[in-house]
């Protein structure tokens, strides 16, 4: 059977490695069907993403996590000659972060789950990013890029992969992420968050910080009642303020 593989508006038999799609493996027939939404007005979303038998995932962001390309990010991305085109061209010569690979393929090795990439990037230049994916010596299950006509967020587009994939019954039991990483904390996923740090003479280091999403949650819920007890002792100032005045227009009436 020719395994399908997703274009930019559809899918095709082509079996293509490199394509303008949300991933580059091939699926069943019935997915097809099912994968894309709103496909003729080129507003393309995951809506179900099935496979034949469940499995843990560990899902790993590219920019900025497996790639350390802060410096790249400063190249291609700000300035007057500013270009999304060279930057995602640019991911195949991107340095890789040894220590995510590393990491990603001890926790594989020790639990048996499987590597899925899910990137915001552009998914028109796979070819380029297939490369350095394989320069960094993980073979994924699948490979997740925005589609090049997805005008969602980078967070706001991961959420609905993320979404599809546990609908379907698989369990994402860890993640690599920088920006994004509150995405998977929100689900209850633990996360490694690689912080980028820009030392004295502007040159990007890389620190790895693993989060557990109980304790996130419950610092989330600390934040959350500080902020509300400092709007009700602002409240509170703003209305004994306000009878102050009061009491003081009352004194001068009397006067």
């Amino acid at each position: 059977m020719i395994g399908h593989y997703f274009t930019k508006i559809g899918y095709s038999r082509k079996t293509t490695p490199f394509h303008r799609g949300v991933f580059d493996t091939p699926i069943t027939s019935h997915t097809a069907r099912e994968l894309f939404r709103r496909a003729l007005t080129r507003r393309i979303l995951p809506v179900r993403i099935e496979s034949e038998t469940y499995m843990d995932l560990i899902a790993v962001d590219i920019d900025g996590t497996l790639a350390s390309n802060r410096d790249q990010m400063d190249k291609y991305l700000t300035g007057f000659f500013a270009s999304n085109r060279r930057f995602f061209k640019a991911i195949r010569n991107a340095t890789v972060n040894v220590e995510i690979a590393d990491r990603v393929r001890e926790i594989a090795a020790d639990t048996g789950a499987e590597v899925v990439v899910i990137t915001g990037r552009d998914g028109t230049y796979m070819k380029e990013l297939n490369q350095f994916i394989a320069r960094a010596g993980l073979e994924p299950k699948h490979v997740f890029a925005k589609p090049g006509n997805d005008g969602s967020n980078s967070p706001a587009w991961k959420d609905s992969v993320i979404e599809s994939l546990i609908a379907d019954g698989n369990r994402i039991i860890h993640a690599f992420e920088d920006t994004d990483h509150e995405v998977y904390l929100r689900r209850g996923i633990p996360v490694t968050w690689v912080a980028p740090i820009r030392d004295y003479i502007g040159e990007w280091h890389y620190e790895s910080i693993d989060i557990d999403p109980v304790a996130w949650a419950a610092e989330q819920r600390e934040k959350e009642a500080a902020r509300e007890r400092q709007k009700r002792r602002l409240a509170e100032g703003v209305l004994a303020h306000q009878k102050a005045e009061a009491k003081e227009r009352q004194a001068n009436v009397a006067a």
